[in-house]
């Protein structure tokens, strides 16, 4: 396992096929607003059958006093070899995401790059790992993880059951896959003088973020959750600015904001990591034009795969989550189960005071 330099690790990772903005450089280093104190970046390579196979990572780490540190892993590692990335990963946004093959074979190159990650965090007394795979749940990667002693934990940091659409249907195939519910309530709100614009990060927009912010902390406050802090927000406009990788997406009635999103776009993959739908208008469906016109931006961008995020698979009506579930079922995506986050412990007893201390917070792991 190699440690990389931060401008050797993005030229490698600007190569790759197959990957989210997740494992971005610049995403990845954000997470100091987080409370993470550093990341590496990291490298391992395998040649098997005369195929070299390179494994890349962006790995966080998070210091905690008196224990040490620990490493935590967001949608990695990055194969890059995108023939056998399908095989070891089986996911997108190859055709893997639309049929439920599983690639049973196991790779001596896998187990080797788990070796390595192992052998990496014992020399540097890391006391454990945390990884969430670019991986369908049930693939060789994630049995893989398993058979070397990883376990399921009981959060993750992104989606267990994310949604994608298929952007490389033409946009009226796409729209026509839609259910009537959702067709009509994207051409209801455009009729009702909803209009959409897109913002992308500049040096000289970043009072973008300030208007995005304060909708997200009403919205926050409406339905009772914390949102991340404004800085992770700035240091992300800043970080990706001059690129179309981000953007803030609003719709809009007679001047006024409706709805607006904080959405990623790198290479097939896009995505709206936060959405903020204000309670003012909720006749207007704006909402809809918002979903719909940000996937219309990702063709534009030459995306093939839009990740709707998560949803409660069998919601009840009752359910708190049965509403937004159903809103985005509506646009017809594909349901994915992944593995979520996976714990290998390096050194039990400092774990266990780790998790004690969780456990105090009321903070599950």
């Amino acid at each position: 396992m190699k440690i990389l330099e931060k401008s050797e690790y993005l030229e490698l990772f600007e190569a790759a096929e197959v990957a989210d903005i997740f494992q971005h450089s610049a995403w990845a280093s954000a997470a100091s607003n987080l409370g993470w104190q550093d990341v590496i970046y990291l490298t391992h390579s395998e040649t098997t059958s005369g195929t070299e196979v390179t494994f890349l990572i962006a790995a966080q780490i998070k210091s905690i006093p008196v224990l040490g540190s620990y490493i935590s892993i967001i949608h990695g590692p990055i194969v890059l070899h995108p023939e056998r990335h399908s095989k070891l990963i089986d996911n997108w946004p190859d055709s893997s995401l639309f049929n439920d093959t599983i690639n049973e074979e196991p790779f001596d190159e896998v187990n080797n790059f788990i070796s390595a990650l192992h052998d990496f965090a014992l020399r540097n007394n890391y006391f454990v790992l945390l990884i969430e795979p670019l991986a369908k749940s049930s693939s060789s990667f994630e049995k893989r993880l398993l058979e070397n002693g990883y376990f399921e934990a009981q959060l993750s940091n992104l989606p267990k059951f994310p949604l994608y659409i298929d952007l490389e249907q033409d946009e009226i195939s796409l729209i026509n896959s839609f259910t009537k519910t959702t067709r009509y309530n994207i051409n209801y709100a455009k009729k009702q003088g909803v209009v959409v614009s897109s913002h992308f990060p500049t040096s000289e927009n970043l009072h973008k973020v300030d208007e995005f912010y304060e909708h997200l902390t009403q919205f926050s406050l409406r339905k009772g959750f914390t949102p991340l802090p404004k800085a992770y927000f700035y240091t992300l406009w800043k970080n990706f600015a001059g690129t179309k990788n981000l953007a803030i997406i609003e719709t809009s009635n007679n001047g006024e904001v409706t709805s607006v999103n904080f959405s990623q776009f790198w290479k097939n993959w896009a995505g709206s990591y936060f959405t903020v739908n204000l309670n003012k208008y909720p006749k207007l469906k704006s909402s809809y034009l918002l979903k719909w016109e940000t996937m219309l931006i990702a063709k534009e961008l030459g995306v093939k795969i839009f990740d709707m995020w998560g949803y409660v698979p069998n919601a009840k009506e009752d359910d708190p989550d049965y509403g937004y579930s159903q809103f985005k079922l509506g646009f017809n995506p594909k349901s994915v189960q992944m593995p979520g986050r996976l714990i290998k412990v390096t050194s039990p007893f400092r774990y266990t005071i780790w998790r004690l201390l969780n456990k105090i917070k009321s903070q599950k792991i």
